[in-house]
């Protein structure tokens, strides 16, 4: 896990995006090109996803979020702001308790800072069970239309697109290391920069209620709901994330700004 391929437009102080589960840096797309005419943007694909080099057999968010921080190193990225969608989010909260200097302000887009339930646990043991036995084609078929509230066949098809290019073996890796992953809530209370819960009110992944709790303990913590969108906020209201997301920047850089 040597090389990440990475979008960067604009100028100014830096955001850097991370995709969720089955996609890349793809998904961002129409809210780069609002946010990139007024800051930095850099969107990886993360290890295995998109362009990105292929994955080990084995790895944790850890280290995929240890190779985020080697890309942003390589780039002198010394302050930012990073969003991450689900998974993307996770990686983001292994990003900031490495790196918490690097931090600027944190937001998990539709993801949280809980560990797998039991019961989740188990659902992704069957999740690789079935890609294992019946390939990528049949999990994404039935994995992508569940992540959206308006089921509109335009943002669908684009997901599934996408999601379709995503090897067995990087679903495999990361639904196990989802599975695997520690809990972070005890991080929320000791990180010192805004946090912000972006949620989608008809999010069947990530509840609202969970997210406003993790929101009440969290040393910087906020609360943002997306009113009639599911698990795709960036595309289900683009408009709406772009001026959340706009606000929250503007919060965070004005705290380092000299």
């Amino acid at each position: 896990m040597n090389s990440l391929y990475y979008k960067e437009e604009g100028a100014g102080y830096t955001l850097v995006f991370l995709h969720g589960f089955c996609e890349t840096h793809e998904i961002w797309d129409d809210i780069i090109d609002e946010l990139a005419n007024h800051y930095n943007v850099i969107a990886p694909d993360l290890p295995g996803f998109g362009k990105s080099d292929e994955i080990p057999h084995s790895l944790s968010l850890k280290e995929v979020g240890r190779v985020v921080i080697s890309l942003l190193t390589s780039l002198g990225i010394q302050k930012c702001i990073v969003i991450g969608h689900s998974l993307g989010g996770y990686v983001a909260l292994a990003i900031a308790e490495e790196r918490p200097d690097l931090i600027s302000g944190l937001c998990l887009f539709h993801s949280t800072a809980l560990p797998d339930t039991e019961e989740k646990k188990l659902n992704r043991v069957r999740v690789m069970d079935f890609v294992r036995k019946n390939g990528v084609l049949p999990f994404i078929e039935t994995f992508v239309p569940g992540l959206f509230f308006q089921k509109h066949p335009k943002n669908i098809d684009k997901v599934y697109k996408i999601a379709l290019k995503t090897p067995e073996k990087t679903i495999l890796a990361y639904t196990k290391a989802m599975c695997d992953r520690p809990d972070m809530t005890g991080f929320l209370r000791t990180f010192e920069q805004p946090i912000l819960f972006l949620a989608g009110e008809k999010d069947t992944f990530i509840p609202v209620s969970s997210l406003a709790e993790q929101a009440k303990v969290a040393f910087g913590g906020q609360l943002k709901i997306l009113i009639e969108t599911g698990h795709m906020g960036m595309i289900e209201d683009c408009e709406g994330s772009i001026k959340i997301l706009k606000d929250f920047a503007l919060a965070c850089f004005h705290r380092v700004a000299p």
